[in-house]
């Protein structure tokens, strides 16, 4: 019996030594990098453009199109846009919504709105790696609460940040889910940036 205590307390010690050795020497996990090959072609064209030009995110872009604010996009000099891509929106049930729905004419004001929600007037940069939360004016004025979790960051009461693009003329987020309610509406304490 004291053997086997014995070679398991010497297995822990091993593992916590190496595992103290790695941090020590400065070992990283890898994590999905924002400086992809897709990040650095896309500083050269605009938000508008790269959107287009993205099949992943057809649905969004389809809908964002119809929108009141596919206008502003294309002509903004500093835009950012929370996109939802095709496989998430087919995952949570909401491409029908979107592709079916929201974009009948009798519709266009609910369409609209929901877009809105994914449109911040200017180039917003998020700060990863703090662990703090911050509301952020859409196009629309609603406000948007930015929750950052050390490595995640949540944005509204679902939604997860999955990547990020910088362009031109601003950047994109692609989220997990599409952003359904104006969260906190904290314009009036003009705590809302």
């Amino acid at each position: 019996m004291s053997y086997t205590n014995t070679a398991v307390e010497k297995n822990w010690r091993e593992l916590i030594i190496g595992l103290t050795l790695l941090l020590l020497a400065g070992f990283s996990i890898p994590v999905e990098s924002n400086d992809s090959k897709d990040d650095a072609i896309s500083k050269s064209i605009r938000v508008a453009e790269y959107l287009q030009s993205e099949p992943e995110y057809s649905i969004f872009v389809s809908a964002l199109q119809k929108s009141g604010y596919w206008g502003e996009v294309k002509a903004a000099k500093a835009i950012t846009i929370f996109v939802a891509g095709d496989i998430a929106l087919r995952d949570e049930g909401s491409a029908f919504l979107l592709q079916e729905v929201l974009q009948k004419p009798e519709n266009k004001s609910r369409l609209d709105e929901l877009i809105s929600l994914h449109v911040v007037a200017n180039g917003f940069a998020l700060q990863q790696g703090t662990t703090q939360s911050e509301p952020v004016k859409t196009i629309a004025g609603s406000c948007l609460t930015i929750e950052y979790m050390n490595t995640a960051v949540r944005i509204g009461p679902e939604a997860v940040l999955k990547k990020s693009i910088a362009a031109e003329n601003g950047l994109v987020y692609e989220i997990d889910r599409l952003l359904w309610l104006p969260y906190k509406d904290e314009l009036a304490s003009g705590n809302c940036r």
